[in-house]
């Protein structure tokens, strides 16, 4: 199993056990600000970085076609187009509006807490 796959079924698992969408409305709490639904990636990954966020490099093939970001890749299976970002032991997944194009809207932005919230 490549770390891509790994880490997709990491984050699918967390988030069915706890699941954080961050679809709708959010504080600027322990997350920081998250990516809206419709924001451009190429736009709000420059805060994420700076909130601490560090990108999980994606593992290239020609069923996962790495893009312009070392954390975004369109699956060739599922047509997703999504990537993750870490921070102090938490999972950010990311996924673009469908496509290989890297300056699509975001879909979906999931927080995976993968360590205990008691700081």
């Amino acid at each position: 199993m490549n770390l891509f796959r790994g880490l997709v079924l990491l984050a699918w698992t967390t988030v069915a056990a706890q699941g954080f969408a961050t679809d709708g409305p959010r504080s600027e709490g322990r997350e920081g600000h998250l990516p809206k639904k419709g924001e451009y990636y190429e736009l709000v990954r420059p805060s994420l970085l700076s909130d601490g966020w560090e990108p999980v490099p994606t593992t290239c093939s020609t069923k996962n076609i790495c893009l312009k970001f070392p954390e975004i890749a369109t699956n060739m299976d599922t047509g997703r187009t999504c990537g993750f970002l870490s921070r102090k032991g938490d999972l950010l997944e990311i996924c673009i509006g469908g496509g290989v194009a890297d300056a699509l809207p975001v879909e979906s932005a999931t927080l995976n807490p993968v360590r205990g919230t008691g700081d």
